[in-house]
């Protein structure tokens, strides 16, 4: 028997869903709340919910799909939420190769100070793996078709640090123009199955249904 979710976090699913955000849906048709144990998780065909978080003492809701740990036997052990930004994480640098040095910017037609084209070398995603995924014409993102990822744990490096203007967020620099970076993380996996049974499908349905916080949850 699956082990509920309640065992790995403790959340509350939101009455009030909410719609991905201009900037998230375009990440998602582009590209850290708990620790995963490392190993294969599976998803299923759904579109995102949000649950109800406080950050910073503000009220947010933050936008998640489920996925279920398998066990030793490729069983369902238990569903655990999956926060959907963990699918278009980057970093600039690895935390071993050390911040990037002398990074300029630029001003733009927005107005808004941009990182010089071609300054930074590629990012580092969280995943090269094609995802089966989607977003919808209300802006929800939504898994297309069931597949496997083999969660390898998290991986440190570093992001540009931002600030807020008037006009919109833009790349904060030091006084002498270069940009300053802060240290972030990135949840590293890969797809390694496309090829589900249904009777795996049909055995994280039966999980979901009857967990004790996310049987709310709608699965396709």
């Amino acid at each position: 028997m699956a082990k509920s979710s309640v065992a790995m976090e403790t959340i509350q699913v939101s009455a009030q869903n909410e719609a991905l955000s201009e900037g998230q849906a375009r990440r998602q048709n582009s590209v850290r709340n708990n620790e995963y144990a490392q190993g294969l998780y599976l998803f299923i065909p759904m579109r995102h919910f949000c649950t109800d978080v406080v950050y910073n003492g503000e009220k947010m809701k933050s936008k998640r799909v489920v996925c279920f740990k398998l066990d030793e036997n490729g069983r369902i052990d238990y569903p655990r939420t999956f926060k959907v930004s963990y699918f278009t994480e980057t970093l600039s640098a690895l935390r071993e190769d050390g911040a990037p040095k002398g990074i300029k910017t630029e001003m733009q037609a927005d107005g808004l100070r941009h990182i010089v084209a071609g300054q930074l070398s590629a990012p580092i995603r969280s995943t090269e793996s094609r995802i089966p995924k989607s977003v919808t014409k209300d802006n929800y993102l939504h898994i297309d078709a069931p597949f496997v990822i083999n969660y390898k744990g998290i991986r440190g490096g570093y992001m540009p640090q931002f600030e807020q203007t008037p006009k919109g967020y833009q790349v904060k620099t030091d006084e002498s123009g270069n940009v300053l970076f802060q240290a972030a993380n990135i949840t590293n996996f890969e797809v390694v199955e496309h090829d589900i049974t249904d009777a795996l499908i049909n055995e994280a349905k039966t999980v979901l249904k009857n967990d004790s916080q996310l049987s709310g949850v709608k699965v396709d």
